[in-house]
């Protein structure tokens, strides 16, 4: 997809254009340090939280789990590797956790920005790990730390996944008008 296309599909979005240097796409991101992008996160609108948390983001997923049947009972653990990636995305996630939990219907912005290697930096990643359980663990952890009452209140999600210089996850919520339960 070229950069103009993802110009347009952010628009529609209402989210502006796609990620700048400093809104989290790796371009130029030398140029801004975590903590600068967390400062420009702070002189935020009401009803909104936004971050971005410096990591390799996880490869090990929710879907990972795994099940035993120990005296007859079925029971779902979590592997090694799951359960710390749920430990490293919920002591990340604490870090930024709202004064309290987002109410009503959310719209949620997550950008997932993966190591780049010999791909260029802004380029979408097209391959494991899915999109989706990614998501899934991230709310999950979300949903503990009190982001907000009950996951099923985002009721409108983008989530993109990019090669980029600078790794981590960029997060944004937004409160909507109009809603109700």
């Amino acid at each position: 997809m070229s950069a103009e296309t993802r110009a347009l599909t952010s628009s529609a979005w209402g989210l502006g254009p796609p990620p700048s240097p400093a809104g989290m796409d790796g371009r130029n991101a030398k140029h801004h340090t975590r903590e600068r992008i967390n400062d420009m996160a702070k002189e935020k609108a009401p009803g909104r939280t936004e971050f971005f948390v410096a990591m390799v983001p996880p490869t090990a997923t929710a879907q990972m789990r795994k099940v035993a049947v120990r005296g007859g009972k079925v029971r779902f653990y979590d592997p090694p590797e799951v359960a710390a990636m749920r430990d490293k995305l919920s002591c990340r996630l604490a870090l930024h956790r709202p004064p309290a939990p987002h109410e009503g219907p959310l719209r949620l912005v997550v950008r997932w920005l993966f190591p780049r290697g010999a791909h260029p930096s802004g380029a979408y990643k097209a391959t494991r790990p899915d999109a989706d359980n990614l998501q899934k663990a991230l709310k999950d952890e979300m949903t503990k730390l009190g982001y907000w009452r009950d996951d099923a209140q985002v009721a409108s999600e983008l989530v993109e996944k990019f090669w980029a210089e600078t790794p981590g996850i960029y997060v944004r919520i937004d409160e909507l008008e109009g809603g109700g339960e």
